[in-house]
């Protein structure tokens, strides 16, 4: 029976592993209110946001409607001078009980853009309300507010900006759709790839190619994601030209491994996690609503009005599971059961190229795990280069960074047309600080943020550059 419940947890626990956020319960407690003095108002109050009628006439990717993006993408007090355009996009997407709803993505084309190739990221979000959006966390406007802003979301914006270096056209899709749904991985998976669709259908306004080749990179809980489309995108959206996908930061998911999250710096992962599936599912909402302490209901429900950064801050080594009266018996059998459907839309393995990184001391995403899950993939064929990465003191976050470089080299050569490896191949490096090539990518102002994003190398091994 435990084993039956690990293969049915395996995709939400990924990403608890991952990101460690939370769900809602109510009516009533979905309810939140950003700040009415907002000088470009968050997706929850901004009509853009809206999906029109006659939705089910159009074909999933097909662009609804677009705008120049109304605030600049922005990370810790400048915006990247290489960006030429940023566009919002709203598009058509299908949910998760295959009707047609529409969400948005931006799409930021740098000025030495190759317009053949168009790089999906996925950014960690891992929050349950829509104000936390990719769309709206990566521009200047999400600094205004504490409960909203994002030092998180900023790191993945200087990701992003290294990708536009290398003249990709990237897109940053809002990927938990119009309701937020954290942890559900159809619609997410579904969002990736119809984004890409809707890409290749916006060379009037954007100048991408129709034929452009795609890819797929996220980290932590962007990796859950981007991992789950590749697996769908055979079935789901075959035609497109999906050359490599690039993840990192996460493994083979365990129940152990979310107990140990329970009561650490991470424990704000959790709370989204579990709410984002009760916001989809009214009988797990029940369940929620039966167990969880009478005293822990309003701490529980804080993800509901707050992002990322905030819910760890507001969690940080609680016991979370602790809040529940009934969980190994009643939580987690209803999390397993909500869960199965999602699991059977995936493919098998990716049929696309995978390039895998992770860090062997990870603190979220234990590398056993990790292993084998790679192991699995490679029986099952997949082509895969795993990187794995032996530095001392880097830490899940750290990584993060450190691991970037390389994921964009090897992205950059699927691109161009290198050769993958005919079959799966693992290399372990010690890499513990960031190449010079790639900080020069950014200002003389934000290289110490990067390098201060890092824990130092305790190994005193020599680092390889």
């Amino acid at each position: 029976m435990l084993m039956l419940r690990d293969m049915r947890f395996r995709h939400l626990f990924s990403l608890l592993m991952a990101a460690q956020t939370l769900v809602p319960a109510t009516a009533a407690l979905s309810t939140h209110t950003p700040r009415k003095n907002a000088a470009i108002a968050p997706p929850s109050q901004d009509p853009f946001y809206a999906a029109p009628s006659g939705l089910e006439k159009k074909s999933a990717g097909t662009v609804l409607a677009h705008r120049r993006s109304p605030s600049p993408v922005f990370a810790f007090g400048y915006t990247p001078d290489n960006i030429q355009d940023s566009y919002q996009v709203l598009y058509r997407t299908t949910d998760r009980d295959d009707r047609p709803t529409a969400t948005v993505m931006t799409v930021l084309v740098p000025k030495n853009a190759n317009f053949s190739s168009v790089l999906s990221f996925q950014l960690a979000e891992n929050a349950v309300i829509i104000d936390c959006a990719p769309s709206y966390a990566i521009t200047a406007a999400s600094r205004d507010d504490p409960l909203f802003n994002s030092l998180t979301a900023q790191l993945q914006v200087l990701l992003i900006q290294a990708a536009l270096a290398d003249g990709w056209v990237v897109v940053v899709p809002d990927f938990q759709g119009p309701r937020a749904a954290f942890a559900d991985m159809k619609i997410a998976g579904q969002a990736i790839l119809d984004g890409l669709r809707a890409s290749l259908r916006s060379e009037s306004f954007t100048g991408v190619s129709e034929t452009a080749v795609v890819a797929l990179w996220g980290y932590s809980a962007g990796a859950a994601v981007t991992k789950f489309a590749a697996e769908m995108q055979p079935k789901y959206a075959n035609e497109l030209d999906l050359v490599g996908v690039a993840f990192g930061g996460v493994g083979q998911p365990s129940l152990d491994a979310v107990k140990k999250m329970n009561r650490s710096p991470h424990a704000g992962l959790l709370p989204p996690a579990l709410i984002g599936v009760g916001l989809e599912n009214p009988e797990f909402q029940m369940v929620l609503d039966l167990t969880l302490k009478r005293e822990f209901k309003e701490k529980f429900y804080a993800p509901l009005h707050q992002c990322l950064d905030a819910n760890i801050k507001t969690f940080a080594n609680a016991d979370v599971l602790g809040m529940f009266h009934c969980l190994d018996l009643c939580v987690l059998p209803a999390l397993a059961l909500v869960q199965t459907k999602s699991l059977r839309l995936s493919s098998p393995v990716p049929r696309a190229p995978v390039y895998w990184y992770q860090e062997v001391h990870d603190d979220v995403a234990p590398v056993n795990g990790t292993d084998a899950a790679v192991q699995d993939y490679c029986k099952r064929g997949a082509r895969v280069h795993y990187q794995k990465d032996d530095a001392v003191g880097i830490g899940h976050l750290g990584y993060g960074i450190i691991g970037a470089p390389n994921a964009l080299g090897w992205l950059k050569g699927m691109r161009d047309g290198k050769q993958p490896d005919a079959e799966c191949v693992t290399e372990t490096v010690t890499v513990s600080e960031l190449p010079e090539s790639f900080l020069n990518i950014f200002p003389a102002s934000i290289r110490p943020l990067l390098v201060a994003s890092l824990i130092n190398n305790k190994s005193g091994k020599k680092v390889m550059k």
